[in-house]
């Protein structure tokens, strides 16, 4: 018999790769190599291993954002799903999208995040296909944030992997969606940066069940 996240697996994968056979090999090996200093270090990666990004962001917007990353997953925890998506917009409002733009986009990832509660509930009733329509409906959500804001590169089916992945205690294919998210979004000249976004949202992942605000805000910032 099948484990429930290998047929979500390939009930969600829905379409080609994202990326080409030419590029996994180097992919892989990125994976792999996080894996073993996230594994061995135990502790923030230095800056001589991953590279120092240079952003065009000032410190205090960071931590605005960052604070507000981490409020949002509190709100999620809380249920207090209208201030979640307040949150996110005010995110995408700092960002400099329209107040349109910026609640509407607020608005499907408070959704989204409701329909992704409803995949929980679903996969703890050993419904896995009702599972998946939940998650075949976040992913609509996404999607139509990514219309909402413009998003040049799909990112969608990698972040509901990683949150499927995440909700069935499967580390590996979590890191690996997590990644490619970030890997599609900033594509393949800036891979050591999607190295470190995929690091910095674990260590967020980590602290989360002994609701560390102050660490989460840390790396939410980073």
């Amino acid at each position: 018999m099948h484990h429930p996240w290998n047929i979500s697996f390939s009930l969600l994968q829905g379409e080609h790769p994202l990326i080409s056979k030419s590029k996994k090999g180097i992919i892989v090996s990125a994976i792999a190599f996080f894996i073993f200093l996230e594994k061995t270090l135990n502790a923030s990666l230095p800056d001589c291993l991953i590279g120092k990004v240079r952003l065009n962001m000032n410190e205090a917007l960071a931590a605005t954002l960052g604070e507000l990353q981490a409020q949002i997953y509190w709100l999620h925890d809380a249920e207090e799903f209208a201030e979640l998506a307040s949150a996110a917009a005010t995110i995408y409002i700092k960002l400099g999208y329209t107040q349109q733009q910026s609640e509407t986009a607020g608005n499907l990832i408070s959704q989204a995040y409701q329909l992704s509660d409803d995949a929980v509930l679903a996969q703890e009733a050993g419904d896995f296909d009702k599972e998946i329509q939940f998650y075949h409906q976040v992913k609509d959500k996404l999607t139509q944030v990514e219309t909402t804001l413009v998003y040049q590169n799909s990112i969608a089916i990698h972040q509901i992997k990683w949150w499927m992945y995440f909700r069935h205690q499967q580390k590996l294919q979590t890191i690996i969606h997590l990644f490619l998210q970030h890997f599609q979004a900033v594509g393949f000249m800036n891979l050591l940066t999607a190295l470190k976004l995929t690091y910095f949202i674990m260590e967020i992942c980590k602290v989360h069940k002994s609701r560390d605000t102050e660490t989460t805000k840390h790396n939410a910032i980073k």
